[in-house]
C-alpha cells in the first residue's frame, strides 16, 4: 500500500519531503496555495486508540523548511482491514470519531486489505488504473451487490473520495458508457443521490468536496448507514 500511495503521490506532481519510521510527508512544489499531506499507516484494531501524535510531530519537524505547514496540512491515515465486511462495521464509529477530530490537521481515512492491493501493478501508474477500476462494470455491479467484497473496486472508491487532490477523469470514447450513465441506469433514485451527489466528488473542488464528506459524516444523520445497510442485507451470512 505504500508503493501505491506514494505513486498517486508522485502522479500529482508531489514530492516526498520527509518521513519518519512509516510516517510519510509530501509537499506540492507549486507557486499556488501550499499543500502537504502526512501519511500514516495503521492496522484496523489500533483505530480506536489512535491519536496522531506521531504525525503531528512529523509536520512540525518540518516547519523549519516550510513555514506554513502548520496550517496547511491534513492526514491521510491509510487503515488496513483483515476481514472488511466485518472489521468496517466494528470500527466504523473510530473511524468517524478520527475523521470529525480536525484537532492539529485534517483527517482523512483510506481503508484497503491486500487483497485489493494486489489487484494494482506497479509497473504502470496507479490513477490509471483507479480509473479503469471505476469503469469496470462487473465490479461495478459487484459493487452493489456486496460494497465489502468487490474490495479493490472499494478501494478505487476510498482513494477517489477520501484524497481531495484526487480526481475521478476518465478518457472518453465514441461508444464509452460513463460511470453516472451506468449508476443511472443500475442504482435507484435514492441511491444514485447518495453515492453520487455525497460520496463520491468528480470535481476539483475542495470546498464541494468536504461539504459532501461532511454531509456524509453528519453524526445526525443516518443516510450513509442507511447506504451501507442497503447492501449487507443483500449478503448472505
Amino acid at each position: 500500500m505504500k508503493q501505491i500511495i506514494h505513486s498517486i503521490f508522485s502522479e500529482r506532481q508531489f514530492e516526498r519531503a520527509g518521513q519518519q519510521e512509516d510516517i510519510f510527508f509530501y509537499q506540492l512544489p507549486t507557486g499556488g496555495r501550499s499543500e502537504y499531506y502526512v501519511v500514516d499507516f495503521i492496522n484496523a484494531v489500533d483505530l480506536p486508540a489512535y491519536d496522531a501524535e506521531r504525525a503531528h510531530e512529523v509536520v512540525m519537524s518540518n516547519k523549519a523548511a516550510f513555514h506554513d505547514v502548520e496550517k496547511n496540512s491534513s492526514l491521510i491515515l491509510c487503515v488496513e482491514f483483515n476481514d472488511l465486511q466485518n472489521e468496517y462495521q466494528l470500527f466504523k464509529n473510530a473511524m468517524l470519531k478520527i475523521e470529525e477530530d480536525e484537532f492539529w490537521f485534517k483527517k482523512y481515512l483510506l481503508p484497503y486489505t491486500m487483497t485489493a492491493v494486489e489487484h494494482f501493478s506497479l509497473e504502470t501508474e496507479i490513477i490509471p488504473q483507479l480509473n479503469q477500476l471505476i469503469l469496470n462494470e462487473t465490479l461495478f455491479n459487484a459493487f452493489r451487490q456486496n460494497i465489502f467484497t468487490a474490495e479493490a473496486f472499494f478501494l478505487a472508491i476510498q482513494c477517489f473520495l477520501k484524497l481531495p487532490f484526487l480526481a475521478f477523469k476518465p478518457v472518453l470514447s465514441a461508444d464509452f458508457v460513463t460511470i453516472e450513465q451506468t449508476m443511472q441506469s443500475q442504482l435507484s433514485t435514492w441511491e444514485l443521490t447518495l453515492l453520487y451527489e455525497k460520496v463520491t466528488p468528480f470535481d476539483n473542488n475542495i470546498e464541494d468536496w468536504e461539504a459532501r464528506k461532511l454531509a456524509v459524516l453528519n453524526t445526525r444523520s443516518n443516510d450513509f448507514d442507511e447506504f451501507l445497510d442497503n447492501y449487507i442485507d443483500n449478503v448472505q451470512p
